[in-house]
């Protein structure tokens, strides 16, 4: 219906656009990926006629997080390298620390955790210049993942015990709650009976 009431006016493709994308979050959000990808190909469409490149790069890393769900990974990487591209280019550093994270997911998916730490580190730094504990939280719970993927299990302990504090810090429960699953788990690894039963 809002698409409908501003589509007549050529001065709102911007607005159209947005609402197409917002739309598209939407039916990601809801597991339906079809149409989440019709509709951001749509507001792509709209971004590259008007030559929006914020758009355009918000496009592409939505898409490459569908792909990414789906593990279409080399889709998904090409999407995240491309809008990357753009928001450096566009000092865009928060949807720029998006797109690695989205990268170094695929490349701990592909088992390429040199390449995984790599991009997360990126990532990190970018929140960490930002000042950001939300998203230093989240990069923390990653490193800690990761590691313990490789049996890094030490590292990954402080990592996850960064991540837990950071995050009761601005009051994150589902991370927290996250961060203790993953600190009962890696504890676990260790055959620490003791303090897999305190954590």
């Amino acid at each position: 219906k809002s698409i409908r009431l501003l589509e007549n006016n050529e001065s709102n493709k911007q607005k159209i656009g947005l609402i197409t994308i917002n739309i598209g979050i939407v039916y990601f959000n809801l597991n339906n990926f079809n149409k989440a990808i019709e509709y951001y190909q749509k507001g792509l469409d709209i971004a590259n006629e008007l030559e929006d490149s914020i758009s355009i790069a918000r496009c592409y890393n939505n898409l490459g997080n569908i792909y990414k769900t789906q593990t279409h990974f080399a889709k998904a990487e090409n999407y995240f390298k491309t809008a990357a591209k753009i928001f450096k280019s566009n000092g865009e550093l928060y949807n720029l620390a998006n797109c690695y994270c989205g990268l170094g997911s695929i490349q701990m998916n592909k088992k390429r955790y040199d390449d995984a730490m790599s991009y997360y580190q990126k990532t990190f730094d970018i929140y960490e210049n930002l000042k950001s504990d939300d998203g230093m939280a989240a990069v923390y719970f990653d490193f800690g993942g990761l590691l313990k993927i490789q049996g890094r299990y030490d590292e990954a302990i402080k990592n996850i015990e960064n991540s837990i504090r950071l995050s009761r810090k601005i009051s994150s429960l589902n991370r927290t709650m996250e961060g203790y699953d993953l600190l009962h788990a890696t504890y676990a690894k260790l055959n620490d009976d003791k303090k897999t039963y305190q954590a």
